[in-house]
Parts: C-alpha cells; structure tokens; sequence
C-alpha cells in the first residue's frame, strides 16, 4: 500500500519525512540494507547475505506498494534514508489474516534520536487502520535496546527459540517472539496524514478501532 509523506518530530526538533519507498529508490534501499546490517549483530543477514539485485529490489517495492496488506516506508532525515520500516501479513489464509509481522533497522548513526519511536507509532497506526488485529515480531534475546522499545509499545514476549542463530565465531543468540494486541486503541504521538486516511477509504479497506 502507498504511505503518503507523513513528518515526525525527533530530539532537538528535527523532522523526519516517513513516507512510502519508491521503487527508483531500489539501489539505495539495498546499500543501506548492507550499510545496517554492517553495523550490528542483531539483523538477520550479513552485508555478503544481501544478493538482490537493483531489478529484483524495484520489483519488492512494486509489489509493495500493490498489496493492500503491507507497507514499505522509509524514514528521510534532510533527504537522506536513514531507516527502513514494513509491514507485511503473516500468511495468505482467512484464519491468520488478521495478523501482520512489524520490522524495522536504522543507521547506526541515527539511533536514540527517535526515529525508531516514531516509525513504530506510524506502523502501528497503519496496522489498525488496514484492520489487523495482532501484530508481531522477532528480535534476539540479547537486543535489550530494541526490546525496551517494543516493550515501550505493548509488546509481549510469547515464546524463546534457543540457539536461533549463530555468529561466524560461533557465539549463539537466543531469539524471542513478541506480539502486540491491535484491538486495544492506540493513539500515536503524531497521527497519520488526512490524505492516508481518505486513501484508505479509496480503496475500500475496512477500518477498525
């Protein structure tokens, strides 16, 4: 789905543009994805691990953009993509449609400035918005800054896969799945663009609060 530009406040009254990825942005989706997972331990791929090409990028975007049930959005900090941000359904059946799975990396450079916070509020408006009902996510055991985050926003952890994954020096993390209750209203800091909402209701989509 299309998430048109919505702007958010940081620390020290900066603004960040959160807005839908646009598939000639491919190129730089991929660096930065490369860039990110560089900087920590706590993504799932290595920068060598990220083999798309900018064709097969454009074409995700694409489709991203199609699908009523999920978002691509970047966050723009003066024109520069310094966050990556999506939501995406579960699976293709009507007895898990009402679930969504939330992800989201930063640059290392950005972090702590609430770029992170506000990325989160504006996909979790989202997902209530479209009409899931749960929303849910995976994170290492060891990734206390991202899980004080998710905890910040109502997530709770529901279960452990132990040695989930290992590093090349052969040191494991543990992995946990949280999940967010969407029934429960929630009222983001900076609430989405009017313009969002009557795209919406274009296309039809079933809001619920």
């Amino acid at each position: 789905m299309f998430y048109r530009t919505l702007e958010v406040t940081i620390k020290d009254e900066k603004k960040v543009a959160l807005r839908s990825v646009r598939p000639e942005e491919a190129e730089k989706v991929l660096n930065c994805l490369k860039k990110f997972s560089g900087q920590t331990r706590f993504l799932t791929r290595t920068p060598e691990e990220i083999t798309m090409t900018v064709d097969d990028e454009r074409k995700y975007l694409e489709n991203r953009l199609d699908e009523k049930g999920a978002v691509q959005i970047g966050a723009y900090l003066d024109d520069q993509l310094v966050g990556l941000g999506s939501i995406w359904g579960v699976g293709g059946t009507s007895r898990n449609a009402h679930r969504c799975e939330v992800g989201i990396s930063l640059d290392e450079e950005y972090w702590n400035l609430g770029i992170g916070s506000r990325m989160m509020e504006s996909l979790i408006d989202v997902a209530q918005r479209v009409g899931y009902e749960q929303m849910e996510l995976h994170v290492l055991s060891d990734n206390e800054q991202a899980i004080h985050l998710y905890e910040k926003y109502g997530f709770e952890k529901c279960g452990t896969v132990p040695n989930a994954y290992k590093d090349s020096d052969g040191m494991q993390h543990d992995e946990d799945t949280m999940i967010k209750n969407l029934t429960v209203k929630f009222e983001p800091w900076e609430k989405a663009t009017m313009d969002l909402e009557e795209w919406i209701e274009e296309q039809g989509i079933q809001l619920r609060y």
